[in-house]
């Protein structure tokens, strides 16, 4: 796979591999970049025992070099994949990560999720979280574009990233579905009457959750237009 200018950028510590010693802390430095512990003991262990055998024997000094590069060599991919810095220029990498680790919830995932493991600016990860924040759940990812400004070049390479679940408790104080949370009072300050809040609490506490909107009048009897204040 050949790699971009921006690629090789971020490959640079591989070519330390060649150098004894100095190598092992190479692969150290992949591991603490990427959170890999048994990477980071595995550098550590190369620069110890290169340390041993660089004065007195030479033979297990070069076989222990050439492990310490072809490590290197191996772990360059994942390293790629862990630190996902060619999302947006190679589309083997996002199917890799796709199919190798669990999709990311757009609705649920922390900014530092977007930014750093989906590698969206973070001027795009700041629109999605005021959405959020506002009460709206993504449901598919062209929404992200014409919603959220995400430029469509990004989608391809978010498709096999991501994934758009329901949470129905984040939308719990701004659809229909406070019927099912709100108290009396606070159904009347949406602009319900008393006798209709009344009824629905009634109702509510006797029978359970409702689960549409329409389950609302066949269990309490109200019309439509008496609870269209909170729909």
């Amino acid at each position: 796979m050949k790699l971009s200018t921006r690629q090789k950028n971020n490959t640079k510590w591989l070519w330390l591999a060649w150098v004894p010693i100095i190598g092992g802390g190479a692969l150290a430095y992949t591991g603490y970049k990427t959170k890999t512990k048994s990477w980071l003991i595995l550098g550590i262990l190369f620069i110890l025992i290169n340390l041993i055998y660089t004065s007195n024997q030479l033979l297990p000094f070069v076989l222990i070099w050439l492990a310490q590069i072809a490590t290197a060599f191996y772990i360059q991919k994942k390293y790629l994949t862990k630190n996902n810095r060619y999302l947006l220029s190679n589309f083997e990498l996002p199917n890799a990560i796709g199919q190798k680790e669990q999709k990311i919830d757009i609705n649920k995932c922390s900014k530092d999720e977007m930014v750093y493991q989906l590698g969206l600016p973070i001027i795009y990860a700041n629109n999605i979280e005021l959405l959020r924040n506002e009460g709206y759940l993504f449901t598919d990812l062209e929404e992200l574009a014409d919603i959220a400004g995400i430029p469509k070049s990004y989608l391809k390479q978010l498709e096999p990233l991501v994934t758009f679940r329901y949470h129905p408790e984040l939308e719990e104080d701004l659809s229909w579905r406070r019927v099912n949370s709100y108290s009396k009072t606070e159904l009347i300050n949406c602009g319900l009457e008393e006798q209709v809040a009344q009824k629905i609490i009634e109702e509510r506490e006797k029978n359970g959750s409702f689960y549409s909107v329409i389950e609302i009048k066949h269990r309490t009897g109200l019309s439509l237009n008496q609870y269209r204040n909170i729909i």
